[in-house]
């Protein structure tokens, strides 16, 4: 894993170095994640397209992210929307009563706090995590990313992101490298490293919260959505491994993976 340094965007890296069981290596400026690009320098531009190569920008968000926070137009990368979560009606956020579809996202889950016995922040990512794996629309979008890395050249890299560059873009990134053959532990590694990015702003979102709101269940959803925590990964390992027994045999199953595009992207994105 190799860190990138852009001005306004913090959570991004590329996902070179990571070694295989097999004893190959991820190769650099291929493979990038990140959060949204929502404001990018110049030297920022001539960083992803000079040094980093970076033809495709894939962005995970939901249409609504995507309009309000939009990215920066990069002359030269073509920028694909591949909307990760279920458009309206499966994903937990959406199955809120119409009167609710006004409130923010913190708003909401307040509101699930209030009304839904038992209800906690991490129970529903935990759901989300699952969602991913499992729900026919994840399925299909996140193969869909697998096919652009397919149909890459061998010589540019792919930007893919979500908001944070936590949850879509984490289990993107675990989806590819476990392809690769990359082990289970650096699996979770890659995604719980993201908490060094992440956790400067949920800092300050809960002093912000503590010191100017009485809302009781703030600071928690705060925790739950902007932080990762090892939980959501763990659950969506385990239940790969109680439905194929293996994380590898469900990807190929439930994707619909190939052993010959497992070979493909193995000889394009690794040395």
């Amino acid at each position: 894993m190799k860190e990138i340094n852009l001005k306004y965007i913090n959570n991004i890296r590329d996902l070179g170095g990571y070694k295989t069981n097999d004893g190959k290596t991820v190769k650099n400026n291929r493979l990038i994640r990140s959060s949204v690009l929502w404001k990018l320098e110049d030297e920022d531009i001539s960083t992803l397209v000079d040094t980093l190569h970076v033809d495709k920008v894939i962005d995970l968000r939901n249409l609504d992210e995507r309009e309000s926070s939009p990215d920066i137009e990069i002359p030269g990368v073509e920028n694909i929307h591949l909307p990760i979560f279920p458009q309206n009606e499966n994903d937990a956020l959406s199955r809120i009563d119409d009167e609710l579809k006004g409130l923010s996202f913190t708003r909401k889950l307040e509101h699930f706090y209030d009304t839904i016995e038992g209800f906690n922040v991490f129970s529903l990512m935990n759901m989300n995590y699952i969602m991913f794996i499992s729900d026919e629309h994840c399925l299909k979008q996140f193969r869909v990313l697998i096919d652009y890395l397919l149909k890459e050249d061998n010589v540019h890299a792919i930007l893919y992101h979500c908001a944070g560059g936590k949850d879509r873009a984490g289990v993107a990134s675990f989806l590819i490298l476990a392809l690769l053959g990359v082990d289970e532990e650096t699996l979770k590694y890659d995604y719980m490293v993201t908490d060094k990015y992440v956790r400067r702003e949920f800092d300050g979102a809960a002093e912000r919260a503590r010191a100017y709101s009485d809302r009781p269940h703030l600071v928690e959803i705060l925790d739950g959505t902007i932080n990762v925590h090892e939980e959501y990964i763990d659950g969506m390992i385990n239940y790969m491994k109680e439905k194929e027994g293996d994380i590898l045999l469900y990807i190929k199953k439930y994707f619909s993976i190939t052993d010959e595009e497992i070979s493909i992207l193995r000889d394009k994105y690794l040395d």
